[in-house]
């Protein structure tokens, strides 16, 4: 039997990694629960934690998907 690729999870990633790679380049990353978008220019500490954590679970999540496909 054949197995169709999972095309709404590349697609979820693809978004996941548009938004993580804006957040990288404008320097200003958005957070549920925080009112104001944390900036690399005013806060540069606070954004790279949230960035690394971020990274991390995505990452997480793209070895998961990787070993699952192949």
């Amino acid at each position: 039997m054949k197995q169709h690729p999972p095309i709404v999870a590349l697609l979820v990633l693809v978004v996941i990694a548009c938004y993580l790679g804006w957040s990288l380049i404008t320097g200003s990353l958005r957070i549920r629960g925080v009112p104001e978008p944390i900036r690399r220019q005013i806060n540069p500490r606070e954004n790279w934690f949230y960035m690394r954590i971020i990274l991390f679970i995505f990452g997480t999540i793209m070895v998961a998907f990787a070993w699952m496909l192949f």
